[in-house]
Order: C-alpha cells, then structure tokens, then sequence
C-alpha cells in the first residue's frame, strides 16, 4: 500500500454515520452531506443519484441491515483543506459474505490533484475493508 505524507493524512476524515443518523442537524452529518453533494456535482444532473440515497446507505448501516449480512458496511470519507473545504471524497462498500470492499465514488478537486489526497482516502478505505473483514472473522 502506498503511503501517504502525515499532513496529507491527517486531512481524511471518515464519516460517524450514528451521529450523521442520531444528529441531522449535528456538525457530522453536515461534513457528511457536504461530501455527497461534492461527490455528486461531478455528475451531469440526469446521471446523479439523489443524496436521499446516501443518507438511506447511512441509517442502514447504523441498523446493521446493508443486505442480509449485518457484517456488511458502508463508508465515506471526505479530505478536508486547512481552510475547511472538503477537495476530496469516497464512498465504499465492504460485502462480508465476498470478503470484498466495492469502490464506489471517489474524487479529488483537480487544483489539489497530484498531492496525495486520492491515495489517502483509498488508504482509508483499504483500512476500513481490513477492519470489517477482522470484525467478520474474515
């Protein structure tokens, strides 16, 4: 796995989906809507899920009922500047009757592109799969 530097690390946040769930109005799940709509702008408007589907991927996984696995898990990271802005972004789901992490989205802003930032968040997503699989007996 390649490394990221430490202050491109520290940039990664990975989303608290039980406070995005049990907090809608909290500061979490702001960080967490701000990164689907930053995801999200990407894409041309008739190719856009809504984030209503994020937010359903959320509360599953805080219920435990992605699927029929209550191992299977959702995650979402976002990379935030040193000015607060979110220049980065991913979503992935971890299948645990595969032993399988699904990408889903990911995406850097292009002026913060070749600094690191894509790689960090996939560490974090690498990292995140190696849990699940742990906590799955995998």
């Amino acid at each position: 796995m390649k490394k990221s530097s430490p202050e491109i690390s520290k940039m990664i946040h990975r989303i608290d989906f039980t406070k995005v769930v049990n907090e809608p109005n909290g500061e979490e799940y702001k960080i967490f809507m701000q990164g689907v709509d930053y995801l999200l702008e990407y894409f041309p408007p008739e190719e856009r899920v809504p984030p209503e589907v994020f937010l359903e991927a959320a509360e599953q996984r805080v219920s435990g009922k992605i699927g029929k696995n209550p191992y299977n898990k959702y995650h979402f990271a976002v990379a935030v500047d040193e000015n607060g802005k979110i220049v980065g972004a991913c979503s992935s789901l971890y299948f645990a009757d595969l032993d399988a992490m699904f990408g889903g989205y990911i995406r850097v802003s292009p002026e913060k592109q070749g600094k690191g930032i894509a790689t960090a968040l996939y560490n974090d997503r690498i990292e995140f799969g190696k849990e699940c699989a742990g906590k799955a007996g995998r």
